[in-house]
């Protein structure tokens, strides 16, 4: 089952960047969206960094849940209790990660 996990979870990488390539050459921009989409991209790499650096099961439940939009029940291998803690773990040390980055990016602003 977390090999199948891992395959799904490649196939809607390289559908998302299939995604946001089609956007940058069917849209006519101007500088303000330029803008925008250059800053969902970065944040977009933000969120994924810090997810990739997260130990494999939290990083697997983070992306099942929310970037594949699969539910609890939907996600086989474990109990829902065990699925359940396991978010709760990676939802926090998520939020711990992004502190370190977004901590590193002000102080390279400044």
């Amino acid at each position: 089952m977390v090999s199948t996990s891992y395959t799904a979870i490649l196939k809607s990488k390289k559908r998302s960047n299939v995604l946001l390539e089609d956007e940058h050459s069917n849209a006519t921009t101007t500088a303000f969206d330029s803008f925008d989409i250059l800053q969902a991209k970065e944040r977009k790499e933000i969120v994924h960094m810090v997810i990739d650096n997260l130990k494999p099961q939290e990083s697997l439940m983070l992306k099942l849940f929310y970037l594949d939009e699969q539910r609890i029940q939907e996600i086989t291998g474990m109990s829902q209790a065990n699925i359940k803690v396991l978010l709760h773990r990676a939802r926090k040390q998520f939020h711990a990660e992004l502190e370190k980055v977004i901590g590193q990016q002000k102080k390279n602003l400044l």
